[in-house]
């Protein structure tokens, strides 16, 4: 049997190597003719690794990876916690996302930040002897063929956390699962997020791999670390003290996409008319000149965060990013962007701080989403009408909206603990 497994993978790594890896190249070549943020990864991966420092004799290194800026604030409890107690040992993170790799370089808590590699043998090869890590970290998903395969070859433990099952349908089809089975089972660990994914996984896995008991998501820790005064004192260099002290209520529109904004605006800024006390802070998801160029189109009274004046304003557009899990903290309620498109984004960085929250339809690949929507705590729009009685119900709605939100902070604060027990399990390995 063991014999037959090894003849699978090695049939399953020649088409990967000879058919998808100069594929995936030729399609990153191609799209970095026209993404500017791939043609910066493309050119900005092998000299991200110079950033790593020569390891030390006797000191234990760990590599976390995280895909985007959304998974490493799930990292980021865990690692701090890591340097908090044991801070000889270094660390690196790496990541895919170009977005991420250029927001975060300032993280004082890394060692490096770096790139992590394309997935080709000889990059892989590359990345490994560079980085040169004692085990590795990987949040939620982000596993690639020829990076598991080799990091066994090398004995590294890998640890999976925050983990959720595959969601695709592609994973279905017995070709695609067995391609899926193979890479999971060179996991040292896998920890699920929560008990429905740790079901999946060991009807998946069987005893292959270690699939331990689901722990609630890390980045809780790392949210109701943000229920401090440090914040409120941040916040305050943040936003213009006349806009807080005019507008008793601020709703927070986060992470938004013009998919959002097509249905929000016009009912925003309706409600806005019909009560005064009413202040608006719109972030874009992207706050690019043109994005905030085309909100000014559509918003010609609000002002710019960069260059706000003390006019009749009473909306913000923030042209800046890295300033949203703040900004959330005057919030009293928050419509999250992104379920208009591929899904949404974070709700759990409004929820924290006690505020009603609303989203678009997408919330299917967010567990957050999902069980707050189950407590009444999140309300899913698929219409500006149904936009509109939600400000209406939740927002307007004093006494309505006091109890949601007590009830939204009070999930986040239940979730708290799982940094430590993950730091655990990979100190362990």
């Amino acid at each position: 049997m063991l014999q037959l497994n090894d003849m699978v993978e090695s049939l399953y790594n020649i088409l990967y190597n000879a058919i998808i890896v100069p594929l995936l190249y030729m399609l990153y070549a191609g799209g970095s003719l026209f993404l500017p943020k791939l043609k910066a990864k493309i050119h900005g991966e092998v000299p991200s690794w110079s950033k790593v420092p020569t390891k030390k004799s006797g000191v234990r290194r760990i590599l976390f990876h995280a895909a985007s800026v959304g998974e490493f604030e799930q990292c980021k409890p865990i690692i701090e916690l890591l340097k908090q107690q044991h801070p000889a040992t270094e660390v690196i993170v790496s990541f895919s996302s170009p977005s991420a790799y250029k927001t975060q370089q300032q993280y004082k808590w890394a060692d490096a930040i770096v790139y992590a590699p394309f997935d080709s043998s000889f990059r892989v090869k590359q990345f490994l002897l560079i980085t040169n890590p004692d085990c590795i970290v990987v949040d939620r998903y982000d596993l690639w063929w020829n990076f598991t395969r080799l990091t066994k070859q090398l004995q590294i433990p890998i640890h999976l956390i925050n983990a959720t099952y595959p969601s695709s349908l592609l994973w279905k089809y017995p070709f695609f699962r067995t391609y899926i089975t193979l890479i999971l089972n060179r996991c040292t660990t896998i920890t699920p997020i929560n008990y429905f994914n740790k079901q999946k996984f060991n009807k998946l896995l069987g005893n292959t791999t270690p699939v331990f008991d689901a722990l609630p998501d890390s980045r809780y820790d790392r949210l109701s670390s943000m229920l401090n005064s440090t914040v409120q004192q941040q916040i305050q260099q943040v936003l213009p003290q006349w806009f807080t002290q005019r507008f008793p209520t601020i709703i927070v529109i986060g992470s938004s996409w013009k998919e959002d904004e097509d249905v929000i605006l016009q009912e925003l800024q309706s409600f806005q008319q019909q009560f005064n006390t009413i202040g608006v802070i719109l972030v874009p998801h992207e706050p690019t000149p043109e994005t905030v160029q085309q909100l000014l189109k559509s918003i010609p009274h609000a002002c710019i965060l960069s260059n706000p004046d003390q006019s009749e304003s009473n909306t913000i557009i923030v042209d800046s990013v890295g300033k949203l899990l703040m900004i959330y903290s005057v919030a009293s309620a928050a419509y999250i962007g992104g379920g208009f498109g591929a899904g949404v984004h974070s709700v759990t960085e409004a929820a924290v701080y006690g505020i009603p929250v609303s989203c678009g339809p997408n919330i299917v690949r967010n567990l957050s989403a999902i069980e707050l929507q189950q407590r009444n705590g999140l309300v899913v729009c698929t219409t500006a009408h149904e936009f509109k009685t939600w400000l209406l119900t939740c927002v307007l709605n004093e006494s309505t909206r006091l109890k949601i939100g007590s009830a939204n902070r009070e999930y986040i604060l239940q979730q708290i603990g799982s940094s430590q027990k993950l730091l655990e399990r990979i100190r362990t390995s």
